[in-house]
């Protein structure tokens, strides 16, 4: 048939269909698509493509993180590398096809993470192949200090290079996201404001950039189109000013959205600038100081938010959140003015404000407000009192469009008898739409009715988070009948027994698949044995391919101080932890990390350094290492005085080091040794040369009682050892190589899933959205277990490692076994990033102290 007979279809039809195959993240049809034929290209197959490769759900770049052999990783880096070569040699006008004129988003996010594994010892054959030809203009290095590092790259000038090329060959950008690593936008935007005249979106790390006056009109003039506005920090002298003078010179009702996240410095000028986009302006996500939070009466134009998420920051048990409606009524007045005309908001989040409820209070009241998400979460100090709030509890059953409700109260003068309780529960019976449900604190009172009238009330619930005190079997019947259930987390006291779980179990359908059954707290005295735990993990597992967690609850009366029978009546003990590792001069890792982690589990820590660094949440610029007698001069001095319960070491880096620390522990007869094999920092700083990690294996593991790699570290010790490498692509091949780990020696092995997310069928995550768990493996010649976490997207990640191998030797230095030691462990670095604040510019460490409650001393 003649062709001219079959015209192909109109462009505007395959723009749809290509955003329609980029929302699915379908990279192997887009990619198709661009390689058939050049009409589909330029109907919006290459600008979908880009937007699906060159950003957070990047294929290639999750795949950098999956695969194990070093083969595999250079491949799929190197894929990585080639879809940023091609953008860039098209913009510098050397591929036959102008790539990056399809380029819509220009993240430099992704960028700044494809450099730094590229900064990576074992990436330097591809950063090699990266900066070669036409693109060794953009290969700049730092200078550092450092036994194992001579040079770092210099990411920020590559960065504002390669962004500066694409600018100008791009027309077509719609969005700039910058680093956490690295201030560019500052020095750059003021050349590229000209080209960006399709700008809609900006998103700032740091938002000094709008302190340049030049800079804002810049941007005003050529991005008309501006239209959201996205800021983590701000480091500018008078933060507030510039960011308001830069709202307040866009056209006005152009503002859609406006963010920022962390320390900004924003406060009444700013509120008073984004009120005047009133008309337009859909979603607002504000975190404020606790003393800029009067700014908020400014903001009584923007009735036609959807979005309202509001914070409070550094708000901590000693410096609490005020309460606006005692303090500040006048203010208080005009907020709740304010939000009664917020009739169109749909999703409502208030973070570490005290006077949440009373501010909610009428939006809830508005009939015309249909809320499908309400969040109150709260720290110690800026929870509210839920005796103190009736209206709130009672209005809250008007909005039965809910989906989902979260809410932390101070329950401390409720009980489970008191009319409190009873108007929550009525109020929550009436949300039967709700999917998801989590009661912290508040339900702190619950009995085993509470949570039965829930349950039968609620059959849409797929997440419940509960509290309660006494909980019993008795709960299980009318639980069991939440068919779509798929996460329940009892958070109170409880004294389950293995047959009521196993009736629960039994009742689980279709729908329950992948359930998540976490009991936090069970009660001392009614403890499930761990043999018949495991009896019920693999109930849960075969049943609906589910996971169990449990662990007990603390007893307060029981003192952290232990008296020994030979010792006096005034004659206290601790658990005595030898930490050998290097030192962070962050805090985040290291002897720092571990010190902290030992304490808060009431152990006494005692440290020999091995290294000194210099580092921070960015990255190793430096290290010193200790001399290796002296290590050993250290452990002696600790061993021979003190004593020793349980030993874990870190960086340990030299060979030199290694096989003083084998001698040592010989020498002294210690048994309980933990060995965190940790050889290459997250910024990719070489902390054990390749030479040691082979003396490690063959000196140090065969004596280890555990041993933590993560999934690189596993790898290189293979590797090393001459062993087959293991390819993972779900919880088998995880399996697999924790068993791999194992025949060099240790008696157990905890291989650390966090490099390799899981999907909800235990298989590699081909991408962000797909991420939902990280699965540790714990192995050895009487135990086999999977410790299965949810995936938590956190930058605050730093020290990880360190925490949980130090939490592991407190439990065992208790004479818990392995396996609680280990899921206990687990669930503390789990809470310990979710509770982190954020501090500097990348990884942010950890809140090693989120189970206590510290007071001060009176002066």
């Amino acid at each position: 048939m003649d062709s001219t007979l079959a015209p192909p279809l109109p462009a505007d039809l395959f723009h749809l269909l290509s955003a329609e195959l980029a929302h699915r993240l379908d990279f192997a049809t887009l990619f198709n698509c661009v390689t058939s034929s050049k009409y589909l290209g330029n109907a919006g197959s290459v600008s979908a493509l880009y937007r699906i490769s060159l950003g957070d759900q990047s294929p290639s770049r999750s795949i950098v993180m999956d695969n194990l052999s070093p083969a595999e990783s250079d491949i799929a880096l190197m894929r990585w590398s080639i879809l940023w070569r091609t953008v860039i040699l098209s913009a510098l006008g050397k591929t036959m096809y102008p790539y990056c004129r399809h380029v819509r988003n220009l993240d430099l996010r992704d960028l700044s993470d494809l450099l730094d594994r590229l900064d990576e010892t074992r990436s330097r054959k591809v950063a090699k192949h990266f900066f070669a030809s036409h693109l060794s203009s953009f290969h700049h290095v730092l200078q550092t200090t450092g036994k194992y590092r001579a040079t770092r790259l210099n990411s920020e000038k590559t960065l504002a290079e390669v962004g500066d090329i694409i600018t100008q060959q791009a027309p077509l950008l719609e969005g700039i996201a910058e680093p956490s690593t690295s201030d560019v936008l500052s020095g750059t935007l003021p050349a590229w404001a000209p080209r960006l005249t399709h700008l809609h979106e900006l998103e700032l790390w740091d938002g000094k950039a709008l302190e340049d006056e030049t800079l804002r009109k810049l941007l005003h003039t050529h991005c008309p189109k501006l239209n959201k506005l996205r800021m983590y920090r701000s480091s500018a002298s008078d933060p507030d000013r510039s960011v308001a003078a830069f709202i307040s010179g866009m056209p006005q009702d152009a503002l859609r959205s406006f963010e920022n996240m962390d320390t900004s410095g924003l406060g009444p000028q700013t509120c008073l600038a984004i009120n005047g986009h009133g008309r337009s302006l859909t979603s607002l996500k504000l975190a404020l100081e606790e003393d800029e939070m009067l700014g908020l009466g400014l903001l009584q134009g923007c009735t036609q938010l959807e979005t309202l998420h509001i914070s409070t920051l550094h708000v901590t048990a000693l410096r609490p959140s005020i309460d606006l409606k005692a303090t500040q009524n006048d203010v208080y007045l005009e907020i709740v003015d304010w939000l009664r005309r917020c009739a169109q908001l749909t999703e409502i989040f208030f973070n570490d404000v005290v006077s949440a409820p009373d501010l909610l209070l009428p939006v809830l009241l508005n009939g015309d407000v249909k809320l499908r998400t309400l969040g109150i979460k709260a720290k110690e100090g800026s929870m509210y009192q839920a005796k103190n709030q009736h209206g709130f509890h009672s209005a809250l059953s008007t909005q039965s469009s809910l989906k989902r409700l979260d809410i932390c109260a101070d329950p401390d003068i409720m009980t489970r008898d008191d009319n409190d309780t009873s108007i929550v529960l009525d109020s929550l019976c009436h949300l039967t739409e709700l999917q998801t449900l989590q009661l912290f604190r508040i339900s702190h009172y619950f009995s085993d009715e509470h949570i039965k009238l829930l349950a039968q009330h609620l059959p849409r619930l797929d997440a419940l988070y509960i509290g309660g005190y006494g909980i019993t079997d008795d709960v299980w019947s009318a639980v069991g009948t939440l068919k779509y259930l798929k996460s329940i987390t009892f958070a109170g006291i409880t004294a389950f027994t293995s047959d009521g779980i196993l009736s629960f179990i039994e009742k689980l359908g279709e729908g329950n698949t992948g359930l998540v059954l976490s009991i936090e707290m069970a009660d001392p005295d009614t403890m499930i044995p761990e043999e018949v735990q495991e009896i019920l993990r693999e109930a849960l597992t075969s049943s609906v391919n589910g996971r169990f967690e449990y662990q007990p609850s603390r007893d307060p009366n029981k003192p952290i101080f232990i008296l020994r029978e030979s010792q006096s009546r005034q004659t206290l003990t601790m658990k005595r932890i030898l930490v050998i590792a290097g030192s962070d001069s962050s805090g985040g890792a290291g002897l720092e990390a571990d010190q902290k982690v030992v304490a808060a589990h009431g152990c006494y820590a005692m440290t020999a350094t091995t290294a000194l660094t210099a580092q921070n949440t960015q990255g190793v610029y430096g290290i010193h290492e200790v001399p290796s007698d002296f290590v050993q001069k250290q452990i002696s001095a600790c061993v021979e005085d003190i004593g020793v319960d349980v030993v874990k070491t870190g960086m340990l880096a030299s060979a030199s080091t290694v096989d003083i620390v084998a001698d040592a522990l010989r020498e002294h007869s210690i048994k309980l040794t933990i060995v965190d094999p940790v050889m290459v920092a997250t910024s990719g700083a070489q902390l054990l040369p390749e030479d040691a990690v082979k003396t490690l294996c063959e000196r140090l593991l065969p004596n280890t009682f555990l041993v933590t790699p993560n999934i690189p570290e596993a790898r290189l010790m293979l590797e090393k050892t001459g062993k087959q490498p293991v390819s993972v692509q779900d919880l088998d091949g995880l399996r697999q190589m924790a068993r791999a780990v194992h025949e060099l020696g240790p008696k157990y092995v905890l291989l650390k899933g966090g490099h390799l997310p899981l999907t909800a069928d235990r298989k590699v995550a081909g991408s962000e959205d797909q991420k939902k768990l990280v699965a540790n493996v714990l192995y050895g010649d009487d135990v086999d277990e999977v410790f299965e976490l949810e995936y938590q997207q956190s930058r605050n990640t730093h020290g990880t490692g360190c925490t949980l191998a130090s939490a592991i030797a407190c439990h065992l230095a208790n004479g818990i076994g392995i396996a609680s030691a280990a899921r206990s462990a687990c669930r503390y670095v789990e809470a310990g990033i979710k509770t982190s604040v954020n501090l500097g510019k990348g990884s942010g460490p950890l809140n090693h102290f989120h189970s206590m409650q510290i007071s001060p001393f009176s002066p």
